[in-house]
């Protein structure tokens, strides 16, 4: 066994970033959302943070280069690089000090940063969402999946559920505008779903907007078509009886 001495002059361990549960390891290297409810019961904190510009966060605001206090950092994840690789482990370091404040910074700055590719800006925004989730932090946990869709690294069934989510959020909490932009946004990728446009036609009337009858028509199609059965209210809507 080496004495001191001896461990002094072969310099600090290697660092190496991979989860130890697989849970961890899913938020890690995983693509897919965290088949989680939404929305979460109790406090609801603030958004947090600015591009990692945060007490603790390893950043300072005339800075230009994120400094690491570590000789290397790799994740199990090939895709994952090594300066992404140092943010998550970071985040993770303040986590386990209960640093959530800069926890989110560091993970706000990996998944906003262009310097990063798709799937290292994804693994940042995943981690930030999973650790909004479990704090409760609906407005941070919003932003982060808005961050998660804008990376365009997730498939097309994880990006429309997404981008469903997000107009769901919006929502619930009044603000029918942006939920309307964002089913807007889904319809346009051609991933909107019968109830998606069902509600799209609903959204545009309450707005007193043009084409509720044509979304809503489209929806009544597209349920027939495949062998559905469209409900009445949905015919109503295109139809009122007098």
């Amino acid at each position: 066994m080496p004495d001191a001495s001896q461990a002094e002059s072969n310099g600090p361990a290697e660092i190496i970033v991979e989860g130890e549960a697989p849970e961890k390891k899913e938020v890690l290297v995983g693509s897919r959302i965290p088949r989680r409810a939404v929305f979460t019961d109790g406090i609801v904190a603030t958004s947090m943070g600015t591009r990692g510009l945060v007490p603790q966060s390893g950043m300072d605001q005339g800075a230009t280069v994120r400094t690491i206090k570590r000789r290397e950092c790799k994740s199990d994840d090939p895709a994952i690089g090594k300066a992404a690789a140092c943010l998550l482990l970071e985040a993770k370091a303040a986590i386990e000090l209960a640093d959530y404040s800069g926890a989110d910074g560091a993970l706000f700055y990996l998944a906003d940063s262009e310097e990063f590719t798709a799937q290292e800006r994804l693994a940042g925004a995943q981690w930030r969402y999973r650790l909004a989730g479990e704090r409760g932090d609906a407005p941070t946990r919003e932003d982060a999946l808005e961050q998660m869709v804008e990376t365009g690294a997730m498939n097309a069934v994880d990006q429309a559920q997404a981008q469903r989510a997000l107009s769901t959020m919006a929502r619930r909490d009044g603000r029918l505008p942006l939920a309307r932009r964002r089913l807007l946004a889904l319809d346009a990728s051609g991933q909107a779903q019968t109830q998606d446009l069902a509600n799209l036609a609903i959204m545009t009337r309450a707005l007193d907007l043009q084409g509720a009858e044509t979304y809503m028509n489209r929806a009544i199609i597209k349920r027939e078509s495949g062998g559905g059965t469209a409900p009445k209210g949905w015919h109503d809507f295109v139809s009122p009886q007098l």
